[in-house]
């Protein structure tokens, strides 16, 4: 290519000498046309060899950069295998302590939970416990007051029951229909319902599973109690009713009769106690 800009030029020289020269003969000018390719030329083939001493240079510069590059990457490979030998147990084994700090941690928190559940079940229990005390107190208490009810109404009833059924027909029939006899009867059947309640509870009682079941059972005991003044209506009725009863009767075979207001018994008839 710097061949060809050369002739290029040493043409044009050639070709504008004659109106450079002024005159001058044209050997003399060819003369120095020529000199001046000569000079091109060496300076070409000058620059020519400068060129190929460059892009020699530039080789093996490239050479150089390539060699020094592939040896860079050969250390960084090397370097790289040495520090995953040398460092990559030592992060297995700190990724081990971690997974088994992470285990140890999850067992403790799992701990903890059972620890709160546990907790929480005791408190449960415990004021299930305080729930029974209270309610077998609650239970003691309502059982003994209808018992001490039930002997002290049942005793006096049957006692009462006896001795009319040894009167006379008209007398039994007479002291039934009073408003004392009503009235205490009425009471009986409270009564007798009331045990008749309080002996289903007791069955109930023994197939209980919770504490808990207690407290119902106590607050339908309460339930059951008769009050003090259906207690003492209920003696009140019993006294007039015995007092009416007379103390003796006469009696032969089956036949009931009252004594007479003299308090005797007519023959044969034998006098007979009411108490």
């Amino acid at each position: 290519m710097r061949k060809f800009l050369v002739s290029l030029l040493a043409f044009s020289l050639l070709v504008a000498t004659p109106n450079i020269a002024f005159g001058a003969p044209k050997s003399k000018a060819l003369k120095v046309t020529k000199a001046f390719q000569n000079l091109l030329s060496t300076s070409d083939d000058g620059l020519s060899a400068l060129e190929s001493e460059y892009e020699s240079q530039i080789d093996i510069l490239d050479a150089a950069l390539a060699a020094a590059t592939a040896t860079a990457n050969l250390q960084l490979q090397t370097d790289l295998a040495a520090a995953s030998s040398l460092y990559t147990p030592q992060i297995n084994s700190s990724n081990k302590k971690v997974e088994d700090a992470k285990k140890i941690i999850d067992e403790a928190n799992k701990l903890a939970e059972e620890a709160d559940m546990l907790n929480a079940q005791v408190l449960d229990y415990t004021d299930e416990l305080l729930e029974l005390e209270d309610s077998l107190k609650k239970l003691t208490k309502a059982s003994e007051s209808l018992i001490n009810f039930g002997e002290l109404t049942i005793g006096k009833w049957n006692q009462l029951i006896e001795r009319i059924s040894i009167l006379p027909t008209n007398l039994q029939s007479a002291l039934k229909k009073s408003n004392d006899y009503k009235s205490a009867r009425k009471v009986m059947n409270q009564v007798s319902s009331m045990l008749l309640s309080k002996e289903k509870l007791d069955k109930q009682i023994n197939k209980i599973n919770r504490p808990s079941q207690i407290y119902a059972i106590a607050i339908t005991y309460a339930a059951l109690e008769v009050g003090t003044s259906q207690l003492t209506s209920f003696n009140k009725s019993v006294k007039n009713l015995n007092k009416i009863i007379p103390i003796f009767v006469c009696q032969k075979d089956l036949t009931t009769l009252s004594a007479s207001k003299t308090g005797k018994c007519d023959k044969g008839f034998l006098k007979i106690s009411t108490l």
